[in-house]
Order: structure tokens, then C-alpha cells, then sequence
């Protein structure tokens, strides 16, 4: 899973770069295989801030619910459909021409003959991102603002989301190609000087990600060879309940080719981030993780003699590196006073402590830091019974 989400990774930087150099200045955003069908012009998404256990920390995420349409007022979904239609601009683009690669590991070549196709060199491990005939469909500002005005919603549907920012996709740009070919392997190779607690991360359910020496064959990326979307572009919108009726803020400006308001914190006003997956914990550790487990493992697994005590400590733990991710705050009150135990944890990773101590000060750390404790220790607080039973015998043998 990590070489996975090394790659998606990689497709998503690639695309990203893609667009801004082909598309101007409009900020474009990647679109997954999963999202294929809910990406349209019109389709309305819901904005808000990440899991506190997704990596990285802080981001914004948009997930994208549906189509306006699904929102309309019953009586008129029909004739917002056909509004719609007939206001949606569709443009073949990028037909020809040739770019420079965009740097020594990512390459694009806009080679194109009657046909345009596109190949997009990720690195010379993970294969080439191939892709078809290029087109775009948009819609522009006066358009939008008529379709916005002519369009009540239905109030039940839209009661949930009224409090929720919104923004509404205006462009979409599609391949009839989506395909990553060539030999794919990623090598993994790190020092013999660092001694990785392989059984314990992989009881743990873990690929420890640099502590060792192997080449591995990433899965693969779901082959389209039909038209779709790769990427597109939104505008913020709100809803007004009393004409039950979404408005494109004052500012806001839609079209090809066109700025949107928001100057220089664009990045923060409408997101940086579109993931749409359920899963918030990561299935693998990154190596800083292993170090932590590793400590955690030292300080807390070890040093008890009871199940119970472990799981209590570890509850402990993550509940204080969880309140400092949900309120931001790096200093606090804890219900209960350190102990000696507590303060000989907390000193491992550099936390000054007392014995007695009331108020926890984590400000030594990183949000990185803390977000990577949580995730080991909420790892270690899910663990069902029979996993906590193998973790037992794992400590007993690495012991003896």
C-alpha cells in the first residue's frame, strides 16, 4: 500500500503540474478513478477540514456529493437539466505542440498527430502516465449566474449543507486515455546501521517504508480507455435559504481562462486537498512512525506487567495528543497528575516533566510529531484482543 500511495501520489503532482502549465494560471485539481463519475460541470462539492489522522495534518479536503440536479426541487430537475445543457461550452484542446520535460524525473511530451496523445513520465521505477485525446467543458460567468438564479433547491436536501462551505466545479478537462504502462518497481534500500522492529510494525499491519533492502512491484493503477475526467476546476458558491437558491460570492469571478477572487490566500480558500477516502488511519508506517513505535514500545509495552496497564497508558497517551490536534493547542489542563512513569515517557521524546505536573506542555514537539504519536497510539488502542495476545508473545521472544 505505501508504493500505491507513492504512485497516487506522483499521478496527482504530475497532473497538477500539467494543468498549470498548459492551463495558465486557473487552478486545476486532479481527479482519482474513483471520482470518475461524480465529476461534471455543475457537480457540487462540500469543503471542511481533514481527519486529524490523515497525513498531512491540517489540510483541507473536498469531497464531491453529486450533480446540482440532485438537489433541485423535484418539478424543475428536468428543466434545470436542459438549462444546463445548453449553456456548457465543449472544446477540443491541446491537439498539437510539443513541451520541454518539466524536470529530470517528470517528463511530458505533447507529441501529437491526428489523434493527440500524451505520455507523462513519473520516474524511471513507476512507468508512464499515458493519456488520449485531450477535451474541456466549462461554462461561463453569465451563464452560470443565470442557471444559479433559475434553479431553486429543495430545502430538505439542502438543510444539511447549509452551514457547510460549498464550492461548485465550472470546468473539467477529459482524456479518452488513462493508462500507466512500462517496468514498474520501486527499490527500497537505507543503511545497515539502522535495526528496524520488523515484527512488531508487521504485526501491526505495517510496511515499514525505508529500514530496509528490497524491490517491490507496486499494484496497479486501474486502466480507463474510454473518456473521462483528469482534472477540473470550482468556485466558491453559498447557499441562501430564503430563495433557497445557492450565489457566487462578491469577488468570485467564473470562466476559462479567468481568475477567481481570494488574491493570496486562494490555497486556503478553496483547498488543496481532494480526497475522498473513508479510511483515515494510513495502513503502513512511515520510518519516523517505526522510531516512535519503537519508543512507545520501550517505554510503555515493556515497562508494564498487565494487558490492562498497557492499553490504559496508551488510552492516556493518545487522548492527549488527540486533544492537542482537535484544539490546536499545544499547552492544557489533564484530568489527572503525572506520574512517574508518565514523566519517564514524556521525557523520551524531549517533553520537560514533573511528577504531580497538571499541565501538559508539548510545544518541544511538531504538529507532525504529535500526529505521528496519535497515529501509532491509536493503532495500538484499536487492536482487538487477539492481536493484543500475538503483540504479547512478539515482546516475550524479543526479550528472551
Amino acid at each position: 500500500m505505501a508504493n500505491g500511495i507513492q504512485l497516487s501520489k506522483m499521478i496527482d503532482e504530475l497532473l497538477r503540474m500539467f494543468a498549470r502549465e498548459n492551463f495558465g494560471g486557473d487552478k486545476y485539481y486532479p481527479v482519482f478513478h474513483g471520482e470518475t463519475e461524480t465529476t461534471k460541470p455543475l457537480a457540487l462539492i462540500i469543503k471542511r477540514s481533514r481527519s486529524i489522522w490523515k497525513r498531512p495534518f491540517s489540510k483541507l479536503e473536498m469531497t464531491i456529493l453529486a450533480g446540482l440536479e440532485k438537489y433541485v426541487e423535484n418539478n424543475d430537475k428536468e428543466a434545470h437539466l436542459e438549462d444546463v445543457k445548453s449553456k456548457i461550452i465543449q472544446e477540443e484542446v491541446l491537439e498539437k505542440g510539443k513541451n520541454a520535460p518539466a524536470a529530470s524525473h517528470r517528463e511530458i511530451d505533447l507529441e501529437a498527430g491526428e489523434v493527440a496523445g500524451f505520455t507523462l513520465q513519473l520516474d524511471d521505477d513507476l512507468g508512464d502516465l499515458q493519456l488520449g485525446k485531450l477535451s474541456q467543458e466549462y461554462i461561463s460567468d453569465p451563464d452560470l449566474c443565470d442557471i444559479l438564479a433559475n434553479t431553486a433547491l429543495d430545502p430538505n436536501k439542502m438543510n444539511r449543507l447549509k452551514d457547510q462551505k460549498l464550492l461548485l466545479i465550472t470546468s473539467v478537462i477529459y482524456s479518452e486515455r488513462f493508462d500507466v504502462q512500462g517496468d514498474r518497481k520501486h527499490k527500497v534500500d537505507v543503511g545497515a546501521d539502522i535495526e528496524p522492529p520488523t515484527q512488531i510494525a508487521k504485526l501491526l499491519k505495517t510496511k515499514m517504508v525505508g529500514h530496509y533492502k528490497e524491490t517491490v512491484i507496486p499494484p496497479g493503477v486501474a486502466t480507463r480507455n474510454v473518456r473521462g475526467p483528469i482534472l477540473f476546476k470550482c468556485c466558491r458558491v453559498n447557499y441562501n435559504e430564503e430563495t433557497k437558491r445557492l450565489e457566487i460570492p462578491q469577488g468570485e469571478y467564473i470562466g476559462k481562462g479567468a481568475a477567481r477572487g481570494g488574491g493570496d490566500d486562494e490555497e486556503s480558500a478553496i483547498g488543496d486537498e481532494v480526497d475522498t477516502d473513508e479510511t483515515d488511519l494510513p495502513d503502513y508506517f512511515t520510518d519516523e512512525d517505526i522510531k516512535k513505535l519503537d519508543t512507545i514500545t520501550r517505554e510503555v509495552l515493556t515497562a508494564e506487567s498487565s494487558r490492562e496497564r498497557c492499553k490504559t497508558r496508551a488510552r492516556k497517551y493518545l487522548q492527549w495528543f488527540e486533544k492537542a490536534l482537535i484544539t490546536n493547542q499545544w499547552k492544557f489542563m489533564i484530568e489527572e497528575p503525572l506520574t512517574r512513569e508518565d514523566c519517564k515517557f514524556l521525557r523520551s521524546i524531549f517533553v520537560p516533566s514533573f511528577p504531580n505536573q497538571t499541565k501538559l506542555d508539548l510545544t518541544s514537539l511538531s504538529k507532525e510529531d504529535i500526529q505521528g504519536y496519535g497515529i501509532v497510539l491509536k493503532v495500538l488502542d484499536d487492536l482487538p484482543p487477539e492481536q493484543w495476545t500475538e503483540l504479547e508473545m512478539t515482546l516475550a521472544a524479543t526479550e528472551n
